[in-house]
């Protein structure tokens, strides 16, 4: 049963990354980047959780890139199923680390366990997941119509698997959870009872995400972020953003060309902290693919 759920888990994992952003100059989630003295670019695919689909007019950008593609960069090794064995245990919680029914007000822990127990998932079993999963699996709950793993991201991997094209990922196994696990268990128990109780006004918010970013609207989809507290919150911690960012770039710059990253939109809808504008620091030029 404990290896049952923590394949589920892992499958559904894959979801979990308020002035004007200076890199939004255009609606598309496809950009291209170029650095002067460099005979190839390379290409910037947005992606976000909570969509049924890949929007036909990425499709139709990305058919047109295959032949200027060696290398496709996923931000993050979480959900690449060569890793499943080692991500298991990423999600469970060490030794000393308080179960999650010792750290929400009991009401509330009634209610998560509820809503667990809709999937059949045993209460022993939730009470061994780390919060940062808790918060993943309640996410997928939010909506779940269209909540899938990253469909773009997976997508792209087939387009990569099938005209054997290099697969990477920008942060392994564990820096992609050493990230996740960087804001902490406070924010994670914070956005837990956000969608504990306040479902309906997610919901509500990730259904129009999902639509905005279906019609590749980025200006659109920044205006939602800036209004919505749930969706920016991890803005909010201006280091943890301000490394990834860093850490995207650096593995950029050592590429030279001829690559096709997908980047959750969170990396450029930050007014502070987004790629774009470090790019173009580093002496990219960055343009919308149209």
């Amino acid at each position: 049963m404990f290896k049952k759920s923590y394949l589920m888990i892992l499958a559904l994992f894959s979801l979990f990354l308020n002035v004007e952003a200076q890199g939004i100059s255009s609606n598309s989630l496809v950009w291209k980047i170029s650095k002067n003295g460099s005979q190839e670019s390379s290409y910037i695919v947005l992606t976000t959780g909570g969509v049924c689909e890949v929007p036909p007019s990425v499709l139709d950008k990305a058919s047109g890139l295959l032949g200027k593609v060696k290398t496709y960069y996923t931000e993050s090794a979480v959900g690449n199923k060569k890793y499943d064995s080692m991500s298991e245990q990423l999600l469970l919680l060490k030794k000393d680390d308080n179960p999650i029914r010792k750290l929400l007000p009991a009401k509330d822990y009634l209610k998560l366990k509820s809503k667990m127990a809709e999937g059949n998932m045993e209460e022993k079993v939730l009470n061994r997941l780390k919060p940062l999963v808790i918060y993943n699996l309640l996410m997928k709950k939010a909506t779940p119509n269209c909540n899938t793993p990253n469909v773009v991201q997976e997508i792209f991997r087939s387009y990569a698997d099938q005209y054997s094209v290099t697969t990477k990922e920008i942060l392994n196994i564990h820096e992609s959870f050493d990230y996740l696990e960087s804001f902490g268990t406070d924010y994670y128990m914070s956005e837990i009872l956000q969608l504990l109780n306040n479902t309906s006004v997610i919901s509500s918010e990730i259904v129009s995400k999902a639509a905005l970013y279906q019609k590749e609207d980025l200006k659109g989809l920044k205006s939602l972020y800036d209004k919505s507290a749930f969706l920016s919150s991890k803005f909010k911690d201006e280091s943890i953003a301000k490394n990834h960012i860093r850490t995207i770039s650096a593995l950029i710059d050592k590429v030279k060309g001829g690559a096709l990253f997908t980047l959750d939109i969170t990396n450029v809808l930050d007014g502070r902290n987004n790629i774009f504008d470090e790019l173009k620091a580093k002496g990219y030029s960055v343009s919308p693919v149209l």
